[in-house]
């Protein structure tokens, strides 16, 4: 679809551009996708821009400049919360175990904070998950 509209960008009225900004901007807040197609949502989004300012009175066009950015930027704010609580975590884990070169890495545990569609079960038993 994002190459559909990609091809077409220059044809779509300021209606539909309007549009796919609000459809693309939902789906980056999705938690059940993953941050590959969320950032491919966030490029099409900006794919766009040149699109909106030549076919959107300017008025419009800042309006929805700026709701892309600040969706962008909301992103960023909850990205930024996961990983400092994943963060706090990881720090945790490693004071109280004997061995804290048997955790991964900090991009583990962002993943496996996301709330959903997170790596959660590539990486954990059943049984551990069940028990808690």
């Amino acid at each position: 679809m994002a190459d559909l509209i990609h091809h077409v960008k220059n044809e779509m009225t300021g209606v539909q551009l309007e549009r796919v900004v609000h459809v693309y901007s939902s789906h980056l807040h999705n938690p059940a996708t993953g941050f590959n197609l969320q950032t491919m949502f966030a490029k099409m989004m900006f794919g766009l821009a040149e699109a909106i300012l030549t076919k959107e009175p300017a008025q419009k066009a800042s309006l929805l400049l700026q709701l892309m950015f600040e969706s962008c930027l909301e992103k960023l704010e909850g990205l930024c919360a996961i990983q400092a609580q994943a963060s706090a975590s990881l720090e945790k884990l490693k004071e109280t175990s004997e061995d804290a070169s048997r955790f991964p890495n900090d991009a583990f545990f962002i993943e496996k904070w996301r709330p959903v569609g997170s790596a959660i079960s590539t990486t954990d038993k059943p049984e551990d998950v069940i028990n808690g």
